[in-house]
């Protein structure tokens, strides 16, 4: 009896064997089927190996490959990606050649597959990026033209698309640029800023142009920005007048450098400044008090703006009262009824505000006389 038991067990264990082998002898069988060009032995083997529910990575791969070789290469895409679902480590390396197939028509099946590919994705696109830094020129146009096909399903490899920012070659500096733009990663903004004072005027005009794109995003390029506006290239100065138009306003924590460039006394950096100024509204109400001095400025262009400004922003940051304060001894007429208006329309009562009031009220100039006794009915109404 123990020897009868014994030898059913033997044979199953034989029997197994013999499947197992079997099995792999199919793979390999299937490998040297297509090695040789017997193309249908390969991919009925492999279609065998697939329904027989083992080593389907490797079988999807294979089925890949004999599409790929009789040039039909969506079915090919698709069993690639059923390959890279299962275990990513078979089918991405010809995924990685195909992204620079010399057909632009595969090229772009290529990006596509990888952009909607449901796993492993990730694996994919570090594959072709991980040594892109030693790559030639071309290899870098060509894994940055694919990154950008992929689109916002890349932005992960920002940081990997970052380090070509300093790349000897101008055209690759730009073609990251572009590349960080279609990505649109958090960090895609701060890293084109780092290319804003590129020594190529290509590369520089990519990084304003793209910044403008971002639109309000890139608010807190602004005040690099409007420098440009005085830059030798007109077409430097062109971009970062749309680049402005585009992007709109500027975080309210950037207004002290917005302030600091009303003081560089440079026409169109100055109108600049003014305009984003008075889109940012009351945002922007510290500047009040750096605003109204230019209400005499030698530029009818720059007082109108100045003007507009001032009326967009509104009421003063309490914090400014005191320097406009200061402003009330001008010698322009016009600064020091500015002057009134503003102190009639602080927020809250303020003595040193009222005594400086009522000394205008004794002003010269009769316009000032009627802008100070308004601003103190305003102000006496908030004691």
């Amino acid at each position: 009896m123990f020897k009868k038991a014994k030898f059913v067990v033997l044979a199953v264990f034989l029997v197994l064997g013999i499947s197992a082998c079997g099995r792999d002898t199919r793979m390999s069988d299937a490998r040297r089927y297509f090695q040789e060009g017997q193309l249908d032995r390969a991919i009925s083997l492999y279609h065998e190996i697939i329904r027989d529910g083992r080593n389907l990575a490797e079988a999807h791969r294979g089925v890949g490959d004999v599409y790929l070789a009789r040039g039909y290469f969506d079915n090919a895409m698709h069993h690639y990606t059923q390959s890279i679902g299962i275990d990513p480590q078979y089918a991405t390396d010809i995924m990685v050649t195909l992204i620079s197939h010399t057909n632009p028509d595969v090229r772009e099946l290529v990006f596509s597959t990888i952009r909607y590919m449901p796993r492993n994705r990730e694996h994919v696109i570090h594959a072709f990026m991980h040594d892109i830094e030693q790559a030639s020129r071309y290899e870098k146009m060509d894994r940055l033209d694919a990154i950008m096909r992929i689109g916002s399903g890349a932005s992960f490899m920002a940081y990997k698309v970052k380090e070509l920012l300093e790349d000897v070659n101008w055209g690759v500096r730009r073609r990251a640029i572009e590349a960080l733009y279609v990505l649109r990663s958090y960090e895609s903004i701060g890293y084109i800023m780092q290319r804003l004072d590129d020594e190529n005027i290509f590369v520089r005009d990519e990084a304003i142009r793209r910044l403008g794109y971002f639109g309000h995003a890139s608010g807190w390029a602004m005040p690099r920005l409007i420098v440009k506006i005085n830059d030798p290239s007109e077409m430097i100065r062109n971009s970062a007048r749309y680049a402005i138009y585009r992007i709109g306003v500027a975080p309210r924590e950037q207004v002290g450098e917005l302030i600091n460039l009303l003081h560089r006394d440079e026409h169109y950096t100055t109108l600049a400044t003014l305009e984003v100024l008075e889109r940012m509204g009351s945002a922007a109400n510290e500047a009040v008090a750096d605003i109204i001095p230019l209400l005499r400025s030698p530029s009818s262009r720059i007082r109108s703006q100045a003007a507009h400004a001032l009326s967009r922003i509104g009421r003063a940051d309490e914090s400014v009262v005191p320097r406009i304060i200061e402003l009330a001894n001008d010698a322009d007429d016009n600064i020091r009824v500015r002057v009134a208006f503003e102190l009639g329309e602080i927020e809250r009562f303020s003595e040193s505000a009222m005594e400086t009031l009522r000394r205008m009220a004794r002003d010269a100039s009769p316009q000032v006389q009627a802008a100070a006794n308004t601003a103190i009915r305003n102000l006496e109404g908030r004691r």
